[in-house]
């Protein structure tokens, strides 16, 4: 299961903000519209509360018309609805690109390192304005100015 719902969970749970959504009022207060049931539900099925979709809604991180039946309430599918956040900008991360992406980190822990390593790769088209030049190190084939004739 996933950490970040059990810290929805334990919102409702203890009656105060918890781990990921510390000092957030309307985590709090969707938290605490959930019953037993969908606590149950989570913990034996996988099957995310319908309080957390709310919650996302409110935050703007899914789509406002974004439903789904119960049984089909996983964390799969919510991580297709939070792919297609409504206000995706191509430089700035929305909340829920950056939730979709603490749950796979936490899901494949081995995505970690694959998650942000190409740096290099931007910081050489950069510098050289082209992809083509970079060798397999993360280097260029580009020889230092010094070295260059005239």
């Amino acid at each position: 299961m996933s950490k970040i719902i059990e810290d929805f969970i334990q919102c409702a749970v203890q009656g105060c903000s918890v781990g990921h959504f510390e000092n957030d009022e309307h985590a709090l207060s969707y938290a605490r519209t959930m019953g037993i049931n969908q606590i149950r539900k989570y913990e034996r099925y996988g099957i995310i509360p319908a309080a957390f979709f709310g919650y996302l809604k409110r935050k703007n991180a899914i789509q406002k018309d974004a439903w789904l039946p119960e049984r089909q309430r996983t964390v799969h599918a919510l991580l297709d609805l939070l792919s297609d956040a409504p206000n995706r900008q191509p430089c700035v991360y929305s909340e829920g690109e950056a939730l979709r992406d603490a749950i796979l980190l936490e899901m494949l822990p081995e995505l970690k390192n694959a998650m942000g390593s190409a740096q290099y790769v931007w910081q050489a088209i950069e510098r050289d304005g082209r992809l083509h030049s970079l060798n397999v190190r993360g280097g260029t084939n580009r020889f230092p100015d010094y070295l260059e004739e005239s």
